[in-house]
């Protein structure tokens, strides 16, 4: 009995860190127009000697914010541009946003 609840307990623990890294994804999806966001990025890490899953420290993005022509955002200011974390290339983009380069 007490390997099925050693298992349940891996198991558990596993799910939560799971939950934890999906409500930082979904943060991520919900904040990616908003100007001067970083995206939240987590590892998973084993606790040594328990085999227990613990979410990893969360870390801040640190790509270099990138001005945005785009004068029908709606959070663009006068000059018609914003700030905001540039796509890489393997990331879909929507079509609404363009750099002033491009255009």
């Amino acid at each position: 009995m007490n390997d099925l609840i050693t298992s349940l307990s891996f198991a558990a623990s596993g799910m939560e860190a799971q939950a934890t890294r999906l409500r930082h994804v979904s943060e991520n999806i919900a904040n990616v127009d908003t100007p001067g966001y970083h995206r939240k990025t987590m590892s998973f890490d084993a606790a040594m000697g328990t085999g227990l899953v613990e979410p990893g420290p969360v870390r801040l993005d640190q790509t270099e914010l990138v001005t945005i022509y785009d004068p029908g955002h709606p959070l663009a200011d006068d000059t018609g541009t914003l700030r905001r974390i540039e796509r890489r290339s393997g990331d879909r983009d929507c079509g609404r946003a363009r750099s002033a380069a491009q255009l």
